[in-house]
């Protein structure tokens, strides 16, 4: 017996193998079926590929112009159905259809809805079929309840929007930030000077809102039927005050921002000096147990701001030359505000408010084109004071008596009284035009509302008084300005004389602002 390497082959009679004459015949059929699979294969391939088609188009709008991402669906007899999105271009592609009849459907926001039946997909072939959209009108289905009924009362109202402490916490905490914010929030007004705000009743005829922290609670676009509005309620800002609680609560805080915090002023070449220094609490509680409480704030924003002057001034050979450059320009608020609730008797509840207002500012009237030499001092102090007394007449009839007063004064001292130098699109250098100004005023008003309630009939009538007191001292631009603007002048020669054509006539050019 002889042995073969990597196989058990055995040799028969004469030396002939009989085991390899075997292997040869299985590795041939081997190869023949593998063949034949590779061809089987390709043939499927092939019959498959040419039994499908491709789609394409671009999905305009009715002036031409492509839409992006469109929303574009196929779908076949069969119930099958592929979805794409229009690309930048506004095109859209759908590889290896199969061969039928398909129907394009086209989706856009703000458009109609797109259909095309009877798209034909051939095998092997590329179809193009576009899209063209119009403008379409969004449905919008109102349902009116029968059930509901017409109220005044601004729990009622749908259109208001109360804001209590978890909503108003999103809000800024700047007064003049929230007061933005109130404002953008209440929509289009009803006049010129923005959305109407009511203090604790009152028309806040001041420019400053209490410390968000003695807020109880915001009210806008409130009972807009309401008689005692000096508006319509649309647009109006309605602010309860926070009242003292049965026990003695306080709270204390501080926040701090500084220029290495921000971003640099693309301006100039390093960042201005910035901070933000913001402290404060509030206290309350009862001073006498169920019968008087109180409610204090305080709060002090100090910030070191500065203004950018951007401008072209003339140097000392009267050579034009750019100045840029930051100066400080600090600011100092307060806001101290207390409120005192006293229940006289079962019947009749008093209410005391005072709200104290400063705000101090240097070197105002500068940035820009105004140099640091055109700065003023700013100061407003804003006081007010109010009395409110509630009493319940009887079990059907309430009356409101409140006294409102509120006593501002808003003073400007300019660090120079020289003449204004303005010269348009380059510099304003001199003294402030605004001169030492003083605009003092003082706003009483005492109003009375009476509230009646018999059956199903509400009647509220009241009166309102108000005094208004102002003395405006203005001396605008006493101090004199010379303006400069670009225009025509003589041309000048080297010695600085006007030059002269050959006829004897003045050359004229165009000159700058600056040049003159």
């Amino acid at each position: 017996m002889h042995q073969i390497s990597h196989g058990c082959v055995r040799t028969g009679p004469g030396g002939v193998i009989v085991g390899e004459t075997h292997r040869n015949w299985i590795t041939g059929i081997g190869r023949f079926f593998i063949v034949w699979v590779v061809t089987l294969l390709s043939t499927l391939s092939t019959a498959t590929a040419q039994g499908r088609g491709d789609l394409t188009g671009v999905v305009r709008d009715q002036f031409g112009a492509v839409i992006f991402q469109a929303a574009v669906t196929v779908t076949i007899d069969s119930g099958a159905a592929k979805k794409t999105m229009t690309d930048v271009q506004g095109r859209y592609l759908f590889a290896g259809l199969p061969a039928g009849t398909w129907v394009l459907h086209v989706e856009a926001k703000g458009f109609a809805k797109f259909e095309k039946a009877g798209v034909k997909i051939v095998a092997g072939k590329r179809s193009e079929v576009d899209a063209q959209l119009a403008v379409g009108f969004e449905e919008q289905e109102i349902t009116v309840d029968e059930t509901k009924q017409l109220n005044s009362n601004a729990a009622e109202n749908r259109s208001a929007l109360v804001l209590r402490q978890e909503q108003f916490e999103a809000l800024p905490d700047d007064p003049e930030e929230l007061g933005a914010a109130l404002q953008a929030l209440a929509g289009m007004p009803s006049g010129p000077n923005g959305a109407q705000i009511v203090i604790d009743g009152m028309v806040n005829n001041a420019t400053r809102l209490p410390t968000k922290s003695t807020i109880l609670e915001v009210r806008i676009n409130s009972n807009p039927f309401s008689a005692e509005n000096d508006r319509i309620g649309f647009g109006q800002i309605q602010i309860i005050t926070r009242p003292g609680t049965e026990k003695l609560r306080g709270q204390g805080y501080f926040n701090f921002n500084d220029e290495s915090l921000n971003s640099r002023n693309p301006f100039v070449q390093r960042k201005a000096p910035y901070q933000l220094r913001n402290f404060g609490g509030t206290i309350g509680g009862p001073i006498i147990k169920n019968r008087a409480s109180f409610f204090s704030a305080v709060d002090q924003r100090q910030l070191s701001d500065n203004a950018i002057i951007n401008a072209i001034v003339l140097g000392p050979a009267f050579v034009p030359e750019s100045v840029i450059r930051s100066v400080s320009v600090p600011r100092d608020l307060v806001n101290l505000s207390t409120r005192l609730d006293v229940l006289l008797n079962q019947n009749h509840t008093l209410t005391f408010r005072y709200n104290y207002f400063r705000n101090h500012t240097q070197n105002a009237g500068v940035g820009g084109l105004a140099l640091a030499q055109r700065a003023f001092g700013f100061r407003l102090p804003i006081q007010t004071l109010q009395v409110s007394e509630a009493a319940m007449l009887s079990n059907l009839m309430i009356n409101e008596l409140c006294i409102h007063y509120i006593s501002e004064d808003q003073i400007n001292k300019p660090q120079s009284i020289d003449p204004a130098v303005d010269v348009l699109g380059a510099f304003a250098a001199g003294g402030s035009p605004t001169g030492q100004s003083r605009n003092p005023e003082g706003r009483l008003t005492i109003q009375d509302a009476v509230l009646w309630a018999a059956g199903r009939h509400t009647l509220r009538a009241g009166a309102r008084v108000r005094q208004t007191r102002i003395l405006d001292v203005s001396p605008d631009n006493f101090n004199g300005s010379f303006t400069f603007a670009g225009g025509i002048a003589p041309v000048l020669d080297a010695h600085g004389e006007p030059v002269y054509d050959s006829q004897g006539e003045l050359l004229t050019t165009s000159i700058s602002s600056i040049e003159r």
